[in-house]
């Protein structure tokens, strides 16, 4: 069955708006999915504006009128932003609620098993923060919502490659001390069971250094010793096929 996921619209201050337009015209993307845009009308159409696109797109107001039979992309109407009341460029916190509203939306019909999956096009913090998203970024937020508190990660994906984290948007003088063995190990076994969900069999995951060179044995920071190392040993324990940690530059090459 070809899964229904679920778009949600942008901050409609920046490209988010146009670049939703854009995708529910490509062919290749609507061949791999039903999908259901979940936006303020009004945005989505300011968007096709700026993308210069007329998609032909089905307009409801409940999640109880979409249909998918014919191949046609679905927008949910969620009044919740006039963009005759905000300055394209500018950051609004009217355009951080109402991306709130519609990624909220979109997460509570992902758990009502209404849509398989959620994908967004670019926020900006900023706004977020400014409408009262109360957390570092829309993930920790959306774990809220969704009442989900195990381990999780975002996956930077090209081509085959697959870029896992330990710690994610916070100031870079705060990751060594955010550091520990099971907060990595619990990336590594994230990391090994995504990928196997994905369809690898047997992932093999480098774990990258903290340090430069990767401490050069201890001159240049011992995390690599004393936590990095062990927490990939105890991943291997776990048969994961994962090594390291190797420098970061080495790594990527």
């Amino acid at each position: 069955m070809t899964p229904i996921i679920g778009l949600v619209q942008g901050d409609a201050c920046g490209i988010g708006p146009e670049l939703a337009a854009k995708l529910v015209c490509m062919e290749e993307a609507t061949e791999q999915a039903r999908v259901i845009v979940f936006s303020d009308r009004r945005v989505f159409e300011a968007g096709c504006a700026v993308a210069g696109v007329t998609p032909d797109i089905r307009v409801v107001e409940s999640l109880d009128d979409a249909e998918f039979t014919d191949g046609r992309v679905t927008l949910l109407d969620i009044p919740c932003l006039d963009p005759a009341e905000i300055t394209p460029g500018q950051v609004s916190a009217a355009a951080g609620a109402a991306v709130l509203e519609c990624l909220g939306q979109a997460l509570d019909a992902a758990m009502a098993g209404r849509i398989d999956g959620v994908c967004f096009v670019p926020f900006n913090k900023v706004a977020l923060h400014l409408a009262g998203m109360g957390c570092n970024d829309e993930l920790t937020w959306a774990k809220a919502r969704l009442g989900y508190d195990g381990p999780s990660g975002e996956f930077n994906v090209v081509r085959g490659m697959w870029n896992a984290r330990v710690t994610s948007h916070v100031p870079l003088k705060d990751v060594a001390g955010l550091l520990s063995e099971d907060r990595i190990v619990d990336a590594i076994d994230l990391a090994d069971r995504t990928l196997k969900q994905a369809g690898y069999r047997r992932p093999r995951i480098a774990v990258a250094a903290l340090n430069p060179h990767a401490g050069e044995d201890g001159m240049i920071g011992r995390e690599e010793i004393d936590i990095i190392r062990p927490a990939v040993e105890r991943a291997q324990a776990m048969q994961v096929a994962a090594d390291g940690p190797f420098p970061s530059d080495t790594l990527f090459l």
